[in-house]
């Protein structure tokens, strides 16, 4: 890049490479990962500007790099002054083990070199830290969920495990396909009808599992015409494994009807994910009393948070709006963030709430908590119903199932690659945040990057 650019532009030529000064080339490994980590501190930074004095939670997930190292990724949520949810990727840590003491020790770390106060967090989510898998410990407690998804992921394994099956498969899709389309049984159009492929679900990405039985499903007639001639072609010492794989199609046969069956004995395990998920905004609280039976794996008390929280909840015209409710979530679950005098003075803001906003027109249609959230700021009243906006905020930072770690991991494949498998533990963190938080990073002024790099050399005088 820089002979390229020296080739082209004569100013730059005098001053770079052999025309620079000795100890001014900075084309050091070294001296690059220097200026990447001002660069990746500044935008930690800038993330810590924006969380100021607000509550956050953190979100933490865990996944092999390409070493096979275990790396440790930890996302900030928090809403910002504006009112908007934001979900930062913060930092990466490797560490040897994930117990729970271990993991401890990473976070506090990270929250103490940022000065972020530990009193000032108001959840924490977990998802796939080993010692942590608690959704998969309650899912074999359920033998018909447990036992669906082992023969899913055999199927999977069975078909999947040679490249020949997999591109066997392919090519009976798509002749089922063709056939299909010259029929009329499906339609054309762009995106449609493309190439698929079966799924494995993940012990702790529940999302993975819908996705798995999703295109079971799809792929069903040929998942099975390649077992069949798999069965045909192997020995007769493995011929009875395969048939008892095939024989374990016939629950796939009946998956739309399992479904229901599933979701009410087996997937209780996800409602927590779900209603925290809906906490946040995104679609209609469900009604909880539905779900929660005497055997489930909740505690009481985390069921009457999400319970009580729905009443914030501004869809449908604040339908699931009641005043007890929102006083006893914030006497009970956040006693710490409001005195009893501040109840008292709650309950009244809500009285006055419930006149003043519900028959306000730019307070009509919400589909969402966090749409509230700017409404209020937006409109002035965040300084009327102080009280409202600080308990819509704290339940904005429950922790819930995020795709901000998934995307860090994507970012890993990324970054750390084969051919750069020694990849330090902090060049990775600062790599992953700078592009994964790149909209931040073009807002750095390069200038500052180089006072600091100048100020941490002491080489000489700071740009002006």
């Amino acid at each position: 890049m820089l002979k390229y650019t020296a080739s082209i532009n004569e100013s730059i030529a005098e001053v770079i490479l052999e025309n620079a000064p000795g100890n001014a080339k900075y084309t050091s490994p070294d001296i690059q990962k220097e200026i990447l980590n001002i660069l990746a501190t500044r935008v930690r930074n800038k993330i810590r500007e924006e969380i100021g004095d607000a509550k956050f939670c953190i979100l933490v997930d865990e996944a092999l790099d390409e070493s096979n190292r275990e790396q440790m990724a930890v996302v900030l949520r928090f809403v910002n002054r504006d009112g908007f949810v934001q979900e930062r990727f913060f930092d990466v840590v490797g560490v040897d083990e994930t117990s729970a003491k271990t993991l401890k020790k990473g976070i506090c770390n990270v929250l103490t070199r940022h000065n972020l106060q530990v009193e000032n967090m108001r959840g924490q989510g977990y998802d796939g830290a080993s010692n942590m898998r608690a959704l998969v410990a309650a899912a074999k407690d359920v033998p018909d969920v447990w036992k669906f998804f082992s023969k899913l992921n055999s199927i999977v394994n069975l078909v999947g495990v040679s490249p020949k099956r997999h591109m066997e498969l392919k090519n009976i899709k798509a002749a089922e396909l063709a056939d299909m389309l010259a029929s009329g049984e499906l339609a054309t159009g762009k995106g449609a009808n493309q190439s698929r492929s079966l799924q494995r679900p993940g012990a702790t990405r529940w999302g993975s599992h819908f996705g798995a039985v999703s295109k079971l499903i799809e792929m069903f007639t040929a998942a099975q015409i390649v077992l069949e001639r798999i069965t045909d072609c192997l020995c007769q010492v493995l011929q009875r494994k395969s048939q008892d794989i095939i024989n374990d199609l016939d629950l796939v046969s009946v998956t739309k009807c399992n479904l229901q069956k599933l979701r009410q004995d087996g997937w209780d395990a996800f409602i927590g994910d779900v209603t925290s998920f809906c906490i946040s905004n995104k679609i209609d609280m469900p009604d909880m009393s539905a779900h929660y039976k005497e055997d489930n794996r909740f505690t009481e008390r985390t069921t009457r948070l999400l319970v009580l929280s729905s009443a914030l909840n501004p869809v449908d015209g604040f339908k699931s709006f009641k005043i007890d409710d929102i006083c006893s979530l914030a006497s009970e679950f956040y006693p710490g963030d409001f005195t009893q005098v501040e109840i008292g003075n709650l309950r009244r803001q809500l009285k006055l709430y419930e006149h003043d906003v519900f028959h306000n027109s730019k307070f009509q249609n919400l589909t969402s908590l966090s749409e509230l959230c700017r409404r209020l700021v937006e409109t002035g009243k965040v300084s009327i119903y102080f009280l409202i906006d600080r308990l819509v905020r704290l339940v904005l930072t429950l922790p819930v199932s995020t795709a901000t770690t998934e995307r860090a991991f994507s970012a890993m494949k990324l970054v750390k690659t084969t051919l750069r498998n020694k990849m330090e533990d902090g060049f990775l963190a600062d790599c992953l945040v700078i592009y994964i938080e790149r909209e931040l990073a073009r807002n750095i002024d390069s200038d500052s990057i180089i006072n600091d790099f100048y100020s941490i050399k002491n080489r000489r005088a700071p740009l002006k």
